[in-house]
């Protein structure tokens, strides 16, 4: 399933739609980005606003350290941005949905309109219910039920971006081929995310909304050395893909 940024960078149509009902400061396109991969820059190299939030929030505890007046209102307006990218595109994809067709009026007598109201009087209360009740909690999402054991933490060596919450990450799965350990994680907005360790040197990341997880779950692709299975000593470059599934099981 594509993002809601590979969705409007393939559609030129839909990126004028969805910047058109953007009010943010930042860049729709980079924005969409940094929602899904926090703490990253973006393929042009801009950095994650969140990053130098994070470090000027850190400064403030230091000893000897001055106050930030800005910090508060630059914290607020990122998340603005953020929340503003996801209605901009939202609203620009339901733009796009066709009119509900109108209905002909019926020629029915009344009493087939009488006995259709009587019957769904009957199984309002059951059918009403379902229709109305919101949908409940992936599966997947109860990893983060229990407590954080040794195991989930990531070497040190591989520091984690400033938007994932570091206490969140529950081991979901290894592969010893590539040497890379994956990671459930809550992004410090919520989001759910799937983190990447690769020889536990550098990390890769994609998050995504729980309603969005709900749907599709998560898919991380990300290049990886392999090493051969023969004795050449030529190390390959795979792309390696790991996808967590919203009923729960992580598959590479």
């Amino acid at each position: 399933m594509p993002s809601d940024r590979d969705r409007v960078v393939a559609d030129p149509a839909l990126l004028t739609a969805a910047r058109a009902r953007y009010t943010g400061r930042a860049p729709l396109v980079d924005v969409l980005w940094w929602l899904e991969h926090p703490g990253e820059p973006t393929p042009e190299g801009r950095p994650d606003p969140a990053v130098g939030l994070e470090s000027r929030r850190r400064a403030l505890y230091r000893p000897g350290a001055g106050g930030d007046d800005r910090l508060l209102d630059d914290e607020a307006a990122a998340a603005r941005d953020a929340e503003d990218a996801r209605a901009a595109v939202a609203a620009a994809l339901a733009g796009r949905r066709p009119a509900a067709r109108l209905l002909r009026p019926s020629r029915r007598p009344v009493r087939l309109l009488v006995a259709a109201g009587v019957a769904g009087l009957l199984l309002g209360g059951a059918a009403g219910a379902l229709l109305v009740r919101p949908p409940g909690r992936p599966a997947a999402l109860a990893v983060f039920d229990r407590a954080q054991r040794e195991e989930d933490r990531p070497p040190a060596s591989a520091p984690l971006p400033d938007g994932i919450d570091p206490a969140s990450l529950r081991l979901l799965g290894s592969s010893s081929e590539s040497g890379t350990a994956v990671y459930a994680a809550r992004a410090r907005d919520g989001r759910v995310c799937l983190v990447a360790v690769v020889l536990a040197l550098e990390f890769r990341s994609t998050c995504t909304s729980v309603d969005a997880f709900r749907v599709d779950g998560l898919r991380l692709a990300y290049d990886a050395r392999i090493d051969p299975a023969d004795l050449s000593g030529a190390v390959r470059v795979q792309e390696i893909a790991a996808t967590w599934s919203p009923s729960g099981p992580l598959r590479f």
